[in-house]
């Protein structure tokens, strides 16, 4: 078998083709190695055999094998490229994660220079360092940066961690690992321009911003704090901050740095005063914040200073404008309001609501709405067409009624004017608000007298004309009787004469009940009535009072008397009685009909005299009841039947004079009981 290999391998090298292969001697393994030695061309001349024992060499190659299977393992496995350099940058090997940093795989680069890749600006640095590497493979390693141009075309930043491989008998060789740092660059980058813009900001800043240490001394001053402090910064930087601060101002920053300690604050506000060299004290609003190392301890102490001198006394000013202002609207008596219609709360809202409103101001303050709550139900339809008003015209003046929280019943007047911005949008609503209860009570109080001065001009027409015919029919009567009186006299018939005189005194004595009516009235409205008590039968004036009624004595039986009184003669004013039960008689008898009887009742009790005056007549309809003690009134039913509708009116103001009650009951077409408490006692 071995003769048969060297016989191959000969008939190789007959070619003339060198030929190497290792050949196992025992336990020893040779390289053979034919060279075919040429005399002439194409003809063989000789042939030189080389044997060489490469025992210990393979095992180191074994072992080498065996130690870059782990190493490629690592390799092909890592995201940072790790690759097998020659002292000049040739790739010897390059782990696959080459191809995702550069775009190349491992065999494209293997046998490549990494001076292909490399930026042509960098490429001076880069081989400054090749020029040195007989120098730095002194160093155990080493990093570089550099920027390099992938298979796409794109430019990537890669960073190089350099390992020299020293082996004895082989040449020096390098690893590197390698990875992608552009977006780290990019970071860097934008990090010093950021840091840029944040120096020119901080030294063109108008306010001061300042650095201490824990212990208050002064690290870092911008140039602010001399344009407003007037103090230089490199003669400040370095000192202790409270040279330039009052002591209790100082005691804040004290503060702070002790609650950093106990409580973990990290920032506060606060003010204070600082001594300028030109303006004296200014004050400063302070923003104070604690920096922290990575171990989270406190390193410095940052404060942003903005000098608010002229702001403090800008409100100080209209601190006091708005106190001028708060006293004023205070004292008003009406309500001056203004609502922040996006955020539905009130801008402005004086003491007046509260009178107004009867509810404290605070709880007034926490609902815009509030009035709504309060406003009759019968008057939301008007304010909802107020409100639409005003936003289609602006402005819009409303008056609505209210119940306050204690009950009260209050009218208001609502002036409001819509506020816009200057883009047209409606922000705020503004108004004045007035109590006019008063005023409506005024105005009530004068249509009240309006209507009633009309309706006693109707009652004075009506009465006019009613007692106009009420005066003339008795008169004609005794001037009709006078003039038969006349003729039977010449005639000497007594009986005639008799008759007519009846008629005559019957006519005067109605004329007479009228004008004492009428009197009645006018002294009630004077206040003129004064009580003459004075002891009478009260059963005689109802005798005089059926008598002047009616001269028939058999309609005189239709006078039904029930006298249930402990003693018929009583104490109490003549004239005032007389008018009550010659009304309520008269009217019993007149409203009744033919021979229908009145029923006149008489009793008492402990306090008062009772009278009970009841018909079977027409009765008074429901309706007129309310109104029947009133003014010329009379019920809608009575038709033709006379009379003036101040007969009743007459008995109530008698009945009232007496410090007693009247009441009715009523039925139309079943009659009427009328009944009249009159006390025994009355204090004059």
């Amino acid at each position: 078998e071995r003769l048969k290999v060297h016989q191959a391998n000969f008939v190789k090298a007959s070619g003339g083709e060198n030929v190497s292969y290792i050949e196992d001697l025992g336990n020893r393994q040779y390289i053979f190695s034919i060279i075919p030695v040429r005399n002439t061309p194409g003809n063989a001349g000789y042939y030189v055999f080389l044997l060489q024992n490469v025992t210990e060499l393979l095992e180191m190659q074994e072992k080498l094998k065996r130690s870059e299977g782990l190493y490629r393992l690592l390799a092909e496995n890592s995201k940072d490229v790790i690759s097998l350099h020659e002292i000049d940058g040739t790739y010897i090997f390059v782990s696959p994660s080459a191809e995702g940093v550069t775009g190349f795989r491992p065999e494209e680069l293997t046998g490549k220079n990494i001076r292909d890749l490399i930026l042509p600006e960098n490429l001076r640095k880069a081989e400054a360092i090749f020029d040195n590497m007989h120098e730095m493979i002194r160093l155990p390693q080493f990093t570089i940066e550099y920027q390099i141009k992938v298979k796409s075309g794109a430019v990537k930043w890669i960073e190089s961690v350099i390992s020299f491989l020293k082996e004895e008998g082989n040449p020096p060789r390098y690893l590197a690992v390698s990875r992608n740092i552009t977006e780290r660059k990019y970071v860097e980058e934008k990090l010093r321009e950021s840091e840029s813009r944040y120096r020119y900001l901080v030294e063109t800043m108008s306010e001061i911003i300042v650095r201490l240490d824990l212990k208050g001394n002064i690290l870092f001053l911008n140039q602010a704090w001399r344009e407003l402090t007037g103090h230089e910064v490199k003669t400040s930087e370095g000192r202790h901050f409270s040279e330039y601060t009052i002591h209790e101002d100082y005691g804040k920053i004290a503060d702070f740095i002790n609650k950093s300690r106990t409580e973990g604050a990290d920032t506060q506000n606060f003010e204070l005063r600082l001594k300028s060299k030109r303006k004296g004290l200014r004050y400063y609003h302070v923003l104070i914040t604690l920096t922290r190392n990575e171990a989270e301890r406190n390193t410095e102490i940052l404060m942003t200073l903005t000098d608010i001198t002229e702001r403090k006394k800008t409100l100080e000013q209209l601190k006091q404008s708005q106190e001028q202002l708060s006293s004023f609207l205070n004292s008003m008596n009406d309500v001056v309001y203004s609502i922040d219609l996006a955020e539905k709360r009130f801008l402005l809202l004086n003491k007046a609501a509260e009178t107004l409103y009867e509810r404290p101001l605070e709880k007034l303050m926490m609902n815009p709405d509030f009035y709504r709550d309060a406003v009759f139900a019968r008057d939301h339809k008007a304010m909802q067409e107020s409100e639409e008003k005003l936003f289609a015209e602006g402005k819009m003046t409303s008056e609505y009624r209210i119940r306050t929280d204690e009950g009260n019943v209050k009218w208001i007047q609502d002036k409001v004017w819509l506020v816009k911005n200057e883009y047209g949008v409606p922000v705020r609503i503004e108004g004045i608000a007035s109590d006019i209860t008063e005023r409506k009570r005024m105005e009530q109080g004068i249509l009240r007298s309006l209507e009633k001065e009309k309706e006693l001009n109707e009652l004075k027409t009506n009465f006019i004309a009613t007692a106009s015919h009420e005066f003339r029919t008795p008169l004609a009567t005794i001037l009709t009787s006078l003039g038969l009186l006349e003729h039977y006299i010449k005639a000497e018939q007594p009986d005639k004469i008799s008759s007519h005189l009846g008629k005559m005194k019957s006519s005067v004595n109605l004329i007479k009940q009228l004008l004492d009516d009428l009197i009645v009235i006018n002294r009630n409205q004077s206040g003129y009535i004064k009580l003459k008590l004075e002891y009478f039968s009260v059963t005689d004036i109802i005798d005089d009072t059926i008598s002047l009624i009616t001269d028939d004595e058999d309609e005189k039986k239709l006078f039904i008397t029930e006298n249930h009184l402990s003693d018929s003669n009583i104490k109490s004013d003549l004239k005032l009685l007389q008018h009550i039960l010659r009304n309520l008689i008269g009217n019993a008898y007149k409203y009744s009909g033919s021979r229908k009887p009145v029923l006149i009742r008489l009793t008492e009790d402990e306090d008062n005299w009772i009278f009970e005056i009841s018909d079977k007549g027409i009765g008074i309809p429901e309706e007129d009841l309310p109104r029947i003690f009133d003014h010329f009134v009379r019920g809608r039913n009575v038709g033709a039947i006379p009379g003036t509708g101040l007969g009743l009116l007459i008995v109530k103001l008698s009945v009232s004079a007496l410090k007693g009650e009247i009441s009715l009951e009523s039925r139309v077409g079943e009659g009427t009981k009328f009944t009249v408490n009159i006390p025994k006692v009355i204090f004059v």
